[in-house]
């Protein structure tokens, strides 16, 4: 009883931090429908937008017009400053476009001069692609998670994932359905996408870009999932059962189902052994 409450505690623990995840997937639901968006309107798949959206290299010309821009609009921030507050100025202004030394405790902080790159190693500055569809980089960070998942889970690196492996990459989020609850839930994803779906429903298979948008819509289907699967009997229907339990009450329904039999089998082993007394 000790061994099965703290296998039971332990398996809850595990089950929380899942629980949290999820709500972070749930949370992004809006960022994944943008970065689908996107990806609709230049027809491109996810991998080809993350790298568009990533960081690219800033050429000289364009650090120095960027320099001079920053330069006009800190002489204008503090000319409109002076002028609000009616400060006289105790040294003539400094001609607009001219740099200015600032002290390191300026209100603007940009007193700290910008130390100069190292040579190869330019800078780098937000994407043109990221400022067209106002994409930030956090926003990245869910197509980021989910293709470390994706890849995590494709056993065969194939670039698919077959109804087994999309049930195991579910359970990272707190998510327990049994393979064949899985196949039925892809499918019905697949259809409602507007893509066909093969007569045996094991068969069915994901792309990256599938994968991750079920994961942005996963509430909608998860609930009617067990109601769609295909019904089985015998071991299998046992399997099913125990897949789609979460991992504490897989461990109670266990202790629960084989503790009689323990006490039954270590009952008949004293028995057997009253002869040798």
């Amino acid at each position: 009883a000790a061994c099965q409450f703290g296998a039971v505690q332990y398996f809850q623990l595990k089950e929380k931090r899942k629980a949290v995840k999820l709500a972070g997937l749930q949370k992004a639901k809006q960022v994944a429908e943008k970065l689908f968006s996107a990806c609709k309107n230049e027809k491109i798949n996810l991998l080809d937008m993350m790298s568009k959206c990533s960081a690219t290299a800033v050429s000289d010309d364009q650090e120095a017009a960027h320099k001079d821009q920053v330069k006009l609009k800190v002489d204008e921030e503090e000319l409109a400053a002076v002028a609000n507050d009616g400060i006289a100025w105790s040294s003539p202004p400094t001609p607009m476009g001219t740099r200015r030394n600032y002290p390191a405790s300026s209100s603007c902080g940009l007193g700290r001069p910008v130390e100069p790159h190292p040579a190869g190693l330019p800078p780098r500055r937000k994407s043109d692609f990221s400022i067209k569809y106002n994409m930030s980089e956090a926003d990245m960070l869910f197509i980021k998670d989910a293709e470390r998942i994706f890849q995590r889970f494709d056993q065969d690196r194939s670039g698919h994932c077959h109804p087994s492996e999309v049930r195991k990459a579910l359970t990272y989020f707190n998510i327990y359905l049994s393979t064949g609850c899985t196949a039925a839930m892809m499918c019905m994803f697949l259809r409602d996408e507007g893509a066909t779906t093969p007569a045996d429903e094991m068969e069915v298979v994901l792309t990256f870009d599938q994968f991750t948008l079920l994961l942005s819509q996963i509430e909608r289907y998860t609930v009617h999932a067990k109601r769609h699967a295909t019904p089985t009997r015998g071991l299998s229907h046992l399997v099913a059962k125990l897949q789609s339990l979460p991992p504490s009450r897989r461990c109670d329904w266990l202790a629960r189902s084989l503790f009689p039999a323990i006490v039954v089998l270590t009952m008949l082993i004293f028995y057997l052994l009253l002869p040798l007394y």
